[in-house]
């Protein structure tokens, strides 16, 4: 604690604190070691990486994962960066799309409108 703040350091996430995370998870529910279920489901959009090398001109991409995407303000976002005005016109973006299991009809039909 700093003297006279009144508030306490941040704390620091452990190193063992994200090894529940599954990458690339799909439409499946991430559980925990002890077997208790988050009731979460996450929309990976994907692209398979070609062998051949590609254009110097090519920019990397950007993975951008966006919670509550079934929600207004999310909705807005997501077509903003799927469109080219976040990051722009010719940035490869890779949009992760999550949402909870009460709103999963609502981001799949956000997913489909984003396609």
């Amino acid at each position: 604690r700093r003297e006279g703040s009144g508030r306490a350091p941040p704390r620091r996430g452990d190193a063992n604190s994200s090894k529940n995370i599954q990458p690339n998870a799909g439409l499946q529910e991430i559980t925990t070691d002890n077997g208790q279920c988050y009731g979460m489901f996450c929309y990976n959009f994907e692209f398979e990486r070609t062998e051949e090398e590609l254009p110097k001109h090519w920019k990397p991409m950007i993975r951008v994962a966006v919670s509550g995407a079934a929600g207004q303000i999310s909705n807005h976002l997501l077509f903003q960066i799927a469109s080219g005005l976040t990051f722009g016109e010719d940035q490869p973006v890779a949009l992760h799309l999550l949402g909870s299991d009460r709103s999963k009809d609502a981001v799949q039909g956000v997913a489909r409108e984003l396609e």
